[in-house]
């Protein structure tokens, strides 16, 4: 049984009483946005590795996942995909190595690239046949 078999059948259990109490879906959510996040880097749409500062990868993030974004000095910074990715890195679905300056090749020390495991792209294929994420 995938971890996100389990996950639904808690969502769906948390819903019903969720439901009953007024809580939102937000749990719902979260397993929606790790979903899209790892089908999106097994694709290799993105190149090989994806990170936080890669401009297209964060904003279909964004879009196809309503995760809010904010314009800093350094550029746009979302808060959710940095933490699904720390979350699927701790899943063991994905690695991260220090993103470097492409002009420089020096350590960024702030950022990280993540690539797919042999487990990442386990996941992504059961997400896949599922037929709940696509990518557009």
């Amino acid at each position: 049984m995938s971890i996100w078999t389990v996950c639904q059948e808690l969502i769906v259990s948390s819903h019903t009483i969720g439901a009953n109490m007024g809580y939102s879906p937000i749990m719902s959510r979260r397993r929606e946005r790790l979903a899209w996040l790892v089908v999106a880097i097994n694709s290799g749409r993105y190149s090989a590795a994806v990170g936080t500062r890669n401009e297209a990868f964060l904003n279909d993030f964004a879009l196809a996942t309503r995760a809010a974004t904010k314009q800093t000095p350094s550029g746009a910074h979302c808060a959710a995909l940095s933490a699904d990715l720390l979350e699927l890195f701790l899943r063991g679905y994905v690695t991260r190595v220090i993103q470097r300056v492409k002009s420089s090749g020096m350590s960024t020390y702030w950022f990280y690239e993540y690539r797919i495991t042999t487990d990442g792209k386990r996941e992504a294929e059961t997400v896949e046949a599922s037929g709940t994420i696509t990518l557009e």
